[in-house]
């Protein structure tokens, strides 16, 4: 399976009907089922947002934030874009155990230390190079 990363580009609302949307907007805890993430944010003239969903299936949903955002007051269409990257970028995307509501911190895995066998192998590769 695939994350799915979705952008949606609005006209710029301007400043006042940015803040109403972002406090009408849920950017954490109440997302669609499959919604791992979901970020808001102005840049230049326009309303940006960005939602990852853990498969394909979660992804054909992306319709909940348009909904949302003609309940807050933007009727026109987005400009959409949509991607997908192997699942196994999903790490960053996941809540480590004892998160608190609101805070979804990211998982980043420690990189693999190699064992004492494969420093062995490498040391001796390296010493019969020329």
């Amino acid at each position: 399976m695939s994350l799915i990363f979705v952008h949606l580009r609005w006209n710029d609302p301007g400043p006042d009907r940015y803040e109403e949307i972002i406090r009408t907007i849920p950017q954490s805890g109440d997302l669609p089922t499959g919604c791992l993430s979901r970020h808001l944010r102005r840049q230049g003239g326009a309303l940006l947002a960005t939602e990852t969903y853990d498969s394909e299936k979660s992804g054909g949903r992306m319709d909940h934030l348009v909904t949302e955002m003609r309940t807050a007051g933007i009727e026109e269409s987005p400009q959409t874009a949509m991607f997908s990257v192997p699942s196994m970028y999903a790490v960053a995307y996941r809540p480590t155990v004892g998160a608190t509501a609101g805070e979804v911190p990211a998982a980043i895995p420690q990189p693999r230390l190699a064992s004492a066998e494969e420093q062995l192998q490498e040391t001796a590769e390296t010493a019969a190079r020329p």
